[in-house]
């Protein structure tokens, strides 16, 4: 809703801080170990040639592709936080 952020100020900033320390946990902190871990074990699957594998392996290797390139947008994400986080301190500050 236009104007929330001025009615809400204090609200805002709380949300904002919230955010970004829940993203620095997730995305930051969480999402590397268990990237690490699902190729990893994806890669070991794919070099199994296990009977349960056949007619899986496109599907697996997508999906490997879409952690990777979701693990590289995360810098994307970062820069983005970053200079909203400093623009709103600057007009914060003022």
């Amino acid at each position: 809703m236009k104007g929330l952020d001025l009615a809400l100020p204090t609200t805002k900033i709380v949300l904002g801080g919230v955010f970004v320390v829940s993203f620095i946990i997730c995305r930051l902190a969480m999402w590397p170990f268990v990237t690490y871990h699902y190729t990893r074990d994806t890669l070991t699957a794919l070099k199994s040639n296990h009977k349960l594998l056949e007619g899986r392996e496109t599907y697996l290797k997508a999906i490997l592709v879409c952690c990777c390139c979701l693990s590289l947008i995360q810098l994307f994400f970062v820069h983005m936080i970053v200079e909203t986080g400093r623009k709103e301190l600057e007009k914060l500050l003022g």
